[in-house]
Parts: structure tokens; sequence; C-alpha cells
């Protein structure tokens, strides 16, 4: 397989990744973010690789970014939006916290003041 033919592979592989990705930020399933974000971590070397070798070959490194320039542009929006849902998800999450933390300072100020109940008042 060619340079160019096997980061075109290496891309379409990531970008399958990334919607995995996002359809697990939306499904609450973190163990496949996490699965997914390890795996183009992996991916990303072997595209680093790809891209260094068909740079050594008849193609400059312009060449292959104006080559690639939509493919890339595609998956950068895509690593956006999953940010997105990601930083989303965390307000929720941060949000929670902070009702959690005012409950609990409510109760134990209801507990400060009503004291503690007697044994066997339950």
């Amino acid at each position: 397989m060619n340079a160019h033919l096997r980061l075109a592979a290496l891309y379409e592989e990531w970008r399958l990744l990334t919607e995995s990705e996002g359809d697990a930020i939306r499904s609450l399933a973190w163990q496949r973010v996490e699965h997914c974000q390890r795996v183009k971590a992996e991916l990303r070397e072997q595209i680093v690789k790809s891209s260094d070798h068909a740079a050594a070959g008849s193609d400059s490194a312009e060449e292959l970014r104006q080559r690639f320039r939509p493919v890339l542009e595609h998956l950068i929006g895509l690593e956006l939006r999953n940010n997105e849902w990601l930083a989303a998800e965390r307000r929720k999450l941060e949000v929670e916290q902070e009702d959690l933390n005012r409950s609990r300072r409510t109760i134990r100020q209801l507990q400060g003041s009503y004291g503690s109940l007697p044994a066997g008042a339950h």
C-alpha cells in the first residue's frame, strides 16, 4: 500500500473512532470513551510515521497538507464537537456536585440545630 493510501486509511480509522467516541459521550459510556482515546493515541503515532514516510517520498509536507486538508478539517470538526459534548457533561456534573454539597451543608446545619436523635428513637 502506498503512503497516501495508508494515510487515507488511518484518517478514516480516526474518523470512525471519533464518531464512536461521540456516541459514547452521548451515552455516558466512559469506558468506551477511554478506549477510543487510547486507540487514537496509538493511531496518532502511525499517522505521524506515515506522514513522514509520504513526505520523504515524492510529496512535500505542504503537498500532503493540501491533499488531506478537507479530511483534516472534517476530523478537527468532529474532535471539537466531542470536546463540546464533554464540556457540557462536565458542566452538568459540576452543577450536580454543587447541589450535593449544598444539600450536605443543609443536613449538617439541621443536625446542628436539632442535635442527634436519642438512641432507639429512629
